[in-house]
């Protein structure tokens, strides 16, 4: 019995030790891909890793630093090290834009950093080995960065290049007389160097004819990335109608991918203009004589391309002064962009703009700013008055005495 017993008991501690070994191993393996330190800051990335790595190349990678304190803001500063410390650039936007090296995080807030890493075109052959730094700022030690999170990056550059890509989805759609119609391309590029595709299109009548072909080798593809290449084919003095497009991907030479499209092209005012004004802005400081840049964000949510312009109507002290608008320009089809168009402050008073987008008739939302203009001359009044106040406290503190003040003086 008590053999059994302590049998028993001692088969429970070892299954006790192996629960807490694989939840151990597990803990470990997740330490890789997440690295917190006590002092308050974390990072949330895994290692670095380039296989294959090709000169003149750009690579992109992203990771995310944390405040894991509850109650302090902290500065943090990002720096590449070793054999990667030029390469290496970091930015806040996934576009790319602003470089970035120094972040301010508030207590328990978290920022998405992306990195760039640029092989130069003159980098030999072999394998690089370097880290991302990711520092603290510290008062305590003369108001220095610390070190705190190395994430490890190893770039190992190979001769051999691969041209290798994936087509994800082939489309058009029927578009209106005097439009380009465009066919679209979703090209995944998965070797080592920048693609360039090459798409073929042959356009096909109603009764089977060949009525044109033509081909689209423009646009470039950068590794690790999936783009939307676009084939535009001019419908001008064609004819109304159903139409089929045989459409052949290549790359390098050789057909990876084709597809046959049916489409029409419509007269015109057969498909839907809309839109919307995203954002509304202004640049510049808002002065009499003086003028200002309205900058209007728009997206083209109809069916079709169509042309658009920024509209702006100004009313100064709620009454309505005057109409301006941009140029009009082509918004393609589920495109966004910017217009904008310069107004003139003739005038003080409390400025109101009601911006909207005009689709070729459509009206999209209004948006509305505003801001106030003093007259200058209110300024200018202010600063007399103050001179004025200053020149008569001047005189009558130097103010000579008179001949009586003299006299007292001398008894």
């Amino acid at each position: 019995m008590i053999r059994k017993f302590v049998f028993r008991k001692g088969k429970t501690v070892i299954l006790k030790r192996l629960a807490f070994s694989i939840l151990l191993i597990l803990f470990i393996s997740q330490i890789q891909s997440l690295t917190v330190y006590a002092a308050g800051i974390g990072l949330a990335s895994s290692d670095i890793i380039i296989e294959n790595g090709m000169r003149g190349q750009t690579y992109k990678r992203s990771l995310r630093v944390y405040n894991t304190s509850s109650k302090d803001k902290i500065s943090v500063m990002l720096e590449g090290m070793d054999d990667v410390k030029e390469w290496i650039s970091f930015y806040k936007d996934k576009n790319f834009k602003d470089t970035v090296d120094q972040l301010e995080l508030k207590p328990k807030a978290q920022i998405e950093v992306f990195v760039l890493l640029q092989i130069p075109k003159s980098a030999p052959n072999g394998l690089y080995e370097g880290k991302i730094a990711v520092s603290r700022f510290t008062s305590k030690e003369g108001n220095k960065f610390k070190l705190i999170l190395p994430l490890n990056v190893k770039i190992k550059l190979g001769g051999r290049q691969i041209v290798a890509g994936i087509v994800r989805s082939i489309f058009t759609r029927d578009v209106e007389v005097d439009y380009n119609l465009p066919i679209s391309v979703e090209f995944q590029n998965i070797g080592n160097v920048t693609a360039q595709p090459e798409i073929r299109v042959q356009v096909l009548g109603s009764d089977g004819r060949i009525v044109d072909s033509f081909t689209a080798k423009e646009e470039t593809v950068p590794i690790e990335t999936t783009k939307v290449l676009i084939a535009k084919w001019k419908t001008s003095d064609r004819q109304m109608g159903k139409y089929t497009a045989n459409v052949d991907v290549l790359l390098a030479g050789k057909s990876i991918s084709s597809k046959s499209l049916s489409f029409g092209i419509l007269k015109r005012g057969s498909l839907t203009r809309k839109g919307i004004l995203e954002k509304l802005s202004y640049s510049g400081k808002p002065a009499v004589g003086k003028s200002i840049k309205l900058k209007a964000l728009y997206r083209n949510t109809g069916n079709s391309d169509t042309y658009a312009k920024l509209v702006g109507e100004v009313y100064i002290n709620n009454q309505f002064d005057r109409r301006i608008h941009s140029e009009k320009v082509l918004a393609s089809f589920l495109g966004s962009g910017t217009l904008d168009v310069f107004l003139k402050i003739e005038k003080s008073g409390i400025y109101k703009i009601k911006g909207y987008i005009d689709f070729e008739g459509k009206r999209s939302n209004v948006k509305t700013i505003g801001f106030k203009i003093k007259s200058p001359f209110t300024v200018y009044y202010l600063i007399a008055g103050i001179i004025v106040a200053m020149v008569v406290f001047l005189a009558i503190i130097f103010k000579p005495r008179g001949k009586r003040g003299k006299k007292r003086r001398k008894h």
